[in-house]
């Protein structure tokens, strides 16, 4: 299947099934094999909008969990109507990570983020954007995730993954997720490679609690 008949797949599967983007299958994939998210858990969700991971982690986490999400951007109304019919202890704000982070005094079992820049067609500048906005993600985790949690972070393909890595002190055993025929590919190292030559992007795992 070309990879073009493969994200109209999961977008209109999406669609169907009342999602925000076609990411959430993403985080399903990564639940089903890795159970990160837990019903009572609390996690943070970095960029979170249009809310697709938000809605996912709402459902699992349930009305004992507590979800706080931030973005520029605003949810979407669906994912506002799925979070809010989940009954999860659930807190947005609207406004930039890079510039106030409102919910800092919080601890979490899980660190979600999917965050991309705003790209400006050069390249200098769309990569320093992405490096700015992994840093602060890893930066959130080494301060917020409590021991034993999980981290899940978008990294671009780039110096940024290896900088980013070797920044974050903690002792976590990394799975870099790849596109592959399914949404996503594994493979566990101290130093993993991706699976196919030139992906845009790769999701990284840390799971410190397995």
């Amino acid at each position: 299947m070309r990879k073009d008949q493969i994200q109209d797949y999961y977008f209109l599967k999406a669609k169907k099934e009342n999602y925000s983007a076609r990411s959430v299958y993403k985080l399903q994939e990564i639940q089903s094999k890795y159970k990160v998210l837990k019903p009572g858990g609390s996690v943070i969700d970095l960029g979170c909008a249009p809310g697709s991971w938000c809605e996912y982690a709402a459902e699992i986490l349930g009305s004992r969990g507590n979800l706080s999400g931030i973005d520029l951007l605003p949810l979407s109304a669906p994912a506002k109507v799925r979070i809010k019919k989940s009954k999860v202890n659930f807190e947005y704000h609207q406004g930039s990570i890079l510039e106030s982070n409102p919910f800092e005094q919080k601890i979490f079992d899980v660190v979600l983020s999917d965050m991309a820049p705003n790209t400006h067609g050069n390249r200098m500048v769309d990569s320093q954007g992405s490096l700015e906005l992994i840093d602060m993600a890893f930066s959130v985790a080494k301060k917020q995730l409590k021991p034993g949690g999980s981290f899940i972070v978008k990294l671009f393909q780039s110096n940024e993954r290896a900088s980013s890595l070797s920044s974050f002190n903690r002792t976590i055993p990394w799975i870099l997720l790849a596109p592959g025929r399914s949404i996503l590919r594994s493979q566990s190292s101290p130093n993993p490679k991706p699976y196919v030559k030139n992906p845009k992007s790769f999701i990284l795992l840390g799971l410190a609690s397995h």
